[in-house]
């Protein structure tokens, strides 16, 4: 019996574990497999079957073998070198795309929630070719849009801008709001009838309708209002992008910006130094992420651990024009944005 085989029907006995197969269930199971073994490793290592340092070596080499070949089992895409890169870029916030970053090839959409307008918000009115107000935002459009343009007659200024759709439980709105855009011919889809998702969730499901299969690795999704306030519709918005993580949406507030990073594809993040950074996180939300690495960052990731509960990368930063991100989960992507 090799060495490897004695520590394991050794750690069977004291676990109860029976089969390694059962461990690969899970990508928890498999966590817990590898802090198992290393604490065996630490038990076994006070008795005689490991009395040389060269034998630690071995060891260890076949512990994180064998660990390896049961990630690489679950998590075939991490491990691949084929995966797909997907590119990102914060060039909406300039005021031109510049041609050479790829992004004038997206197509963005405008989504507008009841927060207050971002600084930056008749810039990204412009960029978008879709703009929708979800029920309340409506209001924060018809009474701020005026104040980015002080020299202007506030009437002329709404009827400039005035959004295609608007959409929700229509319990937010006022009347003489949702009159006005009625008038210059906007839609309004009241949706009370649905009580099981939040109004950012209705209008992305609108823009998602709208938008052909074949554009929509094309389309982006800008949402504002969508941070700040209260905290459980904070966490309800980021909860939409992972119910439409085949959807790229970014949400913004005047101070940071957040997004999706699907674990289906490694990421290449272009940094627009004069308008965000230097500092960011990722985050695993709703599951651990047990091997993520980076590039690109002050304090890089190199097929780390993280999870609520234990190291998280928050306060990082940015150190060059871009930021490269793959991980075996999906991870929320932040950035700051430069006032």
């Amino acid at each position: 019996m090799s060495r490897y085989d004695q520590i394991y029907q050794r750690h069977k006995t004291e676990t109860g574990l029976t089969k390694i197969d059962e461990l690969r269930k899970t990508k928890y199971q498999t966590h817990q497999f590898r802090h198992n073994w290393k604490n065996s490793m630490v038990y076994l290592n006070q008795t005689p079957l490991l009395q040389t340092p060269l034998t630690n070596i071995k060891l260890i080499s076949q512990l994180n073998n064998k660990s390896q070949q049961i990630n690489s089992t679950l998590n075939p895409d991490y491990y691949s070198n084929n995966m797909e890169a997907m590119q990102h870029s914060s060039s909406f916030l300039l005021p031109s795309i510049p041609i050479e970053q790829g992004a004038n090839s997206l197509n963005y959409a405008l989504v507008i929630l009841n927060q207050r307008l971002p600084r930056f918000a008749p810039l990204l009115w412009e960029h978008a070719k879709l703009r929708v107000c979800a029920d309340g935002g409506g209001n924060r459009l018809f009474d701020e849009i005026p104040q980015f343009f002080p020299e202007q007659n506030p009437i002329d200024v709404r009827n400039r801008y005035k959004p295609d759709v608007i959409k929700g439980d229509m319990d937010s709105i006022r009347e003489d709001v949702l009159d006005f855009y009625a008038k210059l011919g906007c839609d309004a889809i009241n949706e009370s009838h649905d009580q099981d998702t939040t109004d950012l969730h209705k209008c992305i499901s609108h823009i998602s309708n709208l938008t052909p299969e074949s554009e929509k690795s094309n389309l982006c999704i800008l949402v504002t209002g969508a941070l700040g306030g209260r905290f459980d519709h904070e966490a309800g918005n980021i909860n939409v992008l992972y119910r439409f993580s085949n959807l790229r949406i970014i949400l913004i507030s005047d101070d940071c910006l957040i997004q999706l990073l699907p674990k289906t594809h490694r990421h290449e993040i272009q940094i627009q130094s004069s308008v965000v950074g230097p500092h960011c996180g990722l985050l695993p939300m709703g599951q651990p992420a047990f091997h993520t690495t980076t590039s690109g960052l002050k304090w890089n990731l190199d097929d780390t651990e993280m999870m609520f509960g234990g190291l998280l990368s928050t306060s990082n930063i940015v150190t060059g024009d871009i930021v490269s991100v793959q991980s075996d989960a999906d991870l929320i992507w932040t950035i700051s944005i430069k006032h």
